[in-house]
């Protein structure tokens, strides 16, 4: 294979392979190559869609996985950054002790969204 025609071979892997194409997505986010890691989101989206992805709760859980992921906090899983998101939310508007009540509907939540 000549080298210039790399990127066309990765692009058609990776749409045909979504597990191909978050490999490369992860690969641009720890080589902190953001744009790229957005693009490759995109065509994620675009080539496999699932209801998850049109889930706002999901999509926002997505996005700031990449943020945690850019500060460099390695979240694997998009169900922890929920996770951990909506926590943050509680706790911020409720307060520390009342915040407690609601973990249990905050994980029963992420059952339903991620499966």
């Amino acid at each position: 294979m000549k080298t210039n025609e790399i990127p066309k071979a990765l692009m058609k892997e990776a749409k045909e392979s979504r597990d191909f194409l978050k490999g490369l997505k992860s690969i641009a986010v720890n080589c902190q190559k953001y744009e790229l890691a957005a693009a490759l989101r995109d065509v994620e989206v675009k080539q496999f869609p699932r209801a998850k992805t049109t889930n706002a709760n999901y999509t926002e859980a997505e996005t700031f996985k990449t943020l945690l992921n850019i500060a460099e906090l390695n979240l694997k899983h998009t169900e922890t950054a929920y996770l951990v998101l909506a926590i943050a939310k509680i706790v911020i508007k409720k307060g520390g002790e009342s915040a407690l009540k609601d973990v249990a509907k905050i994980q029963a939540e992420v059952k339903e969204i991620f499966g």
